[in-house]
């Protein structure tokens, strides 16, 4: 039972954030076809065991995949590491670090990953 506990707390963290997105936007008439096909901006941490980190960068590539649907690719127009500021979502954790007069941000590496959707040739 503990393995299962164990593997749901390891998996939990495989996860990538969609930060924007933007949908496709046709022409006026269907012969223009699309005026821009879509893209986006999602990020994911490069915290932790390296295969956790791949995980991550699967999960975001698959998230911009599942945005570029309908016969589009990814294409990646930019990729950059950066330090993003993170806050505690637990408020025990928030009411501690304000207790003793502790700074509550934290600092953490994130990949960011910019793409645009592109028709298939």
């Amino acid at each position: 039972m503990g393995w299962v506990l164990a593997a749901a707390v390891l998996l939990s963290g495989c996860r990538a954030a969609v930060v924007e997105l933007r949908r496709p936007v046709k022409g006026p008439v269907a012969e223009v076809g699309y005026i821009d096909p879509g893209g986006g901006h999602v990020r994911y941490a490069l915290r932790g065991a390296k295969f956790l980190v791949n995980q991550r960068r699967r999960d975001a590539l698959k998230r911009a995949g599942r945005h570029c649907d309908g016969g589009m690719n990814v294409r990646l127009v930019k990729e950059w590491r950066q330090d993003d500021v993170e806050t505690p979502y637990n408020g025990d954790e928030l009411e501690a670090a304000l207790k003793l007069d502790l700074d509550h941000y934290r600092l953490e590496p994130y990949q960011h990953l910019l793409f645009d959707c592109v028709r298939e040739p």
